[in-house]
């Protein structure tokens, strides 16, 4: 299956909704599909870089934690270096961030050649990763098909089953191939072109400003005709897009011109200005909508879109990256702030509601006059907030953080609280930070949003709070800091409720929707 995302945003940009768009192209890349990015504001790794994967019967990559590990090392030396060094460099800055990410790592390993019982010649490899995964590395502008069957003609006289041919060019690239003679016994090789792979295609526009109208319709016009050309070269089975009213606009008619199906994520609530029926015509080419809250598809229903069309899929969350914690670091932050520690974690915007949590603190520091809170995160709303915290010590503005860094807060603090509120032009969708909160144990206090109570049910896995309310969600607060047996039974709970909500499950619901409509 060959699948055409259509996401304005994405990743190193900050948000659920570009997180989630990454992960689920990795996900599905993983289950065999191969998958088109085409974005308006984020890193497209400077064209259509091409991620081969291999699909196993267990639909996990071979080697992954380590795969993944090397592919971000990779990222972060290209995006420095940019091919502007040779491989000696690059293969010194790489043997390093990947000691730094905790692999073991041999350069320039030396393998004897035998022919007739006698040596005649020592094959070296650049890299060899945890005694399993070999690594050829090249900076030239673009790779060869001739060089890509030499690295596969080295890897298949190795002992190793999984190789990286990495080419820090014009852009980055890297190929991943697989060898296996015990599951492929009558094969000389894979046939490397029927991997799965991941394409990223960037707008051109980028003086464009951000969040604007402007932008955001000159992007949906670039993804219309750039699908379009696309598909001319290598036809897509589906389109999947994220977005509102807009994208299903113009997705919508896209999908019809090409002939196949589209299929629409809602992330957010909806406008509320918008939902009026005669807005219900902006879907009707759109074979199927994902909605991340049961909130957003009761606001389509009220405004005639069709019942059959609606699924309810939440984002999720990667449980791998809350397992083998780095205690070590967790009690670093620990130690550095006074207890209890409530953290937040969000955009510094009215609609997260910022400011009802710090008129909460404060009222609580009249009886935990020790207590620390943490927000973390960036937006416009920063300046006015810390003006409003002047007078209230023991609050601490982390600014956006990387999402390992955001994990390691969450285990290092006590109760987590997303203090949105109903804006009727910024509305909540199921939060993934309460999701992180639940994965790390913390008992939490949300307000009444979005599709935050499909995630906590009031006093069992945390507390539902009006929105607008410091004194309500002070009271929550002071109701778990005061009660241990609540806490810790709000812990066990909300580290059982998070299992449904790993990648792998949800992307194969997404993936049901497909099928659905293919």
């Amino acid at each position: 299956m060959r699948i055409a995302r259509i996401i304005e945003y994405f990743p190193p940009h900050v948000g659920g909704m570009e997180r989630h768009g990454l992960i689920l192209s990795q996900e599905q890349v993983k289950l065999g599909y191969s998958v088109d990015v085409f974005i308006g504001y984020g890193n497209d790794r400077s064209g259509s870089t091409q991620i081969k994967a291999d699909q196993r019967g267990n639909n996990n990559l071979l080697y992954e934690d380590a795969t993944y590990k090397i592919r971000g090392a990779c990222f972060k030396i290209w995006k420095q270096f940019r091919g502007g060094f040779n491989e000696k460099i690059i293969e010194k800055a790489l043997m390093n961030e990947l000691i730094d990410a905790g692999l073991k790592v041999e350069s320039q390993k030396r393998q004897d050649i035998i022919y007739n019982n006698q040596k005649v010649g020592t094959q070296i490899f650049d890299i060899i990763v945890d005694d399993a995964i070999l690594i050829e590395l090249k900076s030239i502008p673009f790779l060869l098909r001739e060089q890509k069957n030499q690295f596969w003609s080295y890897l298949k006289n190795s002992p190793y089953k999984l190789g990286l041919l990495i080419n820090f060019g014009n852009k980055l690239e890297i190929e991943r191939r697989i060898f296996d003679q015990a599951r492929f016994p009558h094969k000389s090789a894979i046939n490397p072109h029927k991997s799965a792979s991941m394409g990223i295609y960037r707008m051109p526009l980028q003086f464009l400003p951000i969040y604007s109208k402007t932008r955001r319709f000159w992007f949906n016009v670039w993804a219309y005709f750039a699908v379009k050309r696309q598909h001319k070269k290598n036809p897509y089975d589906i389109i999947h897009l994220h977005g509102d009213f807009v994208e299903a606009y113009f997705g919508g008619k896209l999908a019809k011109k090409l002939s196949i199906p589209a299929v629409l994520t809602i992330h957010a609530g909806l406008n509320k200005k918008f939902l009026k029926p005669k807005n219900a015509k902006y879907f009707s080419n759109i074979n199927k909508i994902i909605c991340v809250s049961d909130e957003i598809k009761q606001d389509l229903e009220n405004i005639n879109v069709a019942g059959t069309k609606l699924e309810v899929i939440s984002s999720g969350i990667y449980l791998k990256d809350f397992e083998n914690k780095n205690q070590e670091e967790i009690q670093k932050i620990n130690k550095q702030y006074s207890k209890p520690i409530i953290i937040s974690v969000g955009v510094l915007r009215k609609s997260k509601g910022q400011i009802y949590l710090i008129g909460a603190f404060k009222k609580l520091k009249s009886n935990f006059n020790s207590a620390t809170l943490l927000l973390i995160g960036d937006g416009p709303d920063k300046k006015y907030l810390e003006s409003q915290t002047k007078e209230i010590p023991g609050i601490y503005f982390l600014g956006r953080q990387e999402n390992d860094r955001i994990i390691k807060h969450l285990y290092a603090s006590d109760i987590f609280v997303l203090p949105s509120i109903n804006n009727p032009n910024d509305r909540e969708g199921t939060p993934t930070v309460i999701m992180e909160a639940m994965a790390a144990g913390l008992p939490v206090v949300a307000t009444k949003v979005g599709g935050s109570p499909a995630l906590i049910k009031d006093g069992k896995n945390g507390f539902l709070v009006d929105s607008s309310s410091s004194l309500a969600i002070a009271e929550a607060v002071a109701n778990i800091l005061n009660n241990n047996e609540i806490r810790l039974k709000m812990s066990k709970q909300n580290l059982e409720d998070i299992r449904q909500k790993d990648w792998r499950i949800i992307t194969k619901l997404v993936v049901q929707v497909y099928e659905s409509v293919l």
